[in-house]
């Protein structure tokens, strides 16, 4: 009889942990303070959304791998991340009437990696990268462009980094 043993291989389990990980990442970053109660909640939260993206992935089909040089990202996006906030704040400041668009598309080519799955691996890091910072979000992903929305003039800081 298939157990919990035959669903969760070394593969499935390292693949949890991964999502449980960035999940938890991403929900403590969107805080403007840190307790235990609040990793607590985190951590909880986490665990079915983990499931929930590992299942997912498997019902799509999709295979993503990842280079530990796209690590080097963090400084940069953090980077990006406080400049952009102040430039959105000023943003919002000289263009406070609705009524009036604000931002631009800007297309975004990314290099092709050496097998498929690190294609993808690439975009769905670089959309995640790019939706993280305040001043751009990804409207649309292919394997080997991103349509962002900036609100800022000129490129994204962090596109030259997501596209080298």
């Amino acid at each position: 009889m298939p157990g919990i043993r035959t669903f969760i291989t070394p593969a499935t389990f390292v693949e949890l942990v991964a999502w449980w990980a960035v999940l938890v990442g991403m929900w403590l970053l969107t805080l403007s303070s840190f307790n235990t109660e609040d990793f607590v909640v985190a951590a909880g939260c986490a665990i079915p959304c983990a499931v929930a993206a590992r299942l997912a992935r498997a019902a799509i089909g999709g295979r993503w791998s990842f280079r530990t040089s796209w690590l080097a990202w963090a400084a940069p996006l953090a980077r990006s991340a406080f400049m952009d906030a102040m430039r959105v704040i000023a943003v919002a400041v000289r263009h406070p009437r609705a009524d009036r668009s604000v931002g631009r598309l800007v297309d975004l080519d990314l290099p092709k990696e050496d097998s498929e799955a690190a294609t993808a691996g690439r975009e769905s890091a670089a959309e995640l990268a790019m939706s993280l910072t305040p001043g751009s979000f990804v409207v649309q992903g292919e394997p080997e462009k991103l349509v962002v929305h900036s609100l800022l003039r000129g490129e994204p800081a962090l596109a030259r980094t997501v596209s080298r």
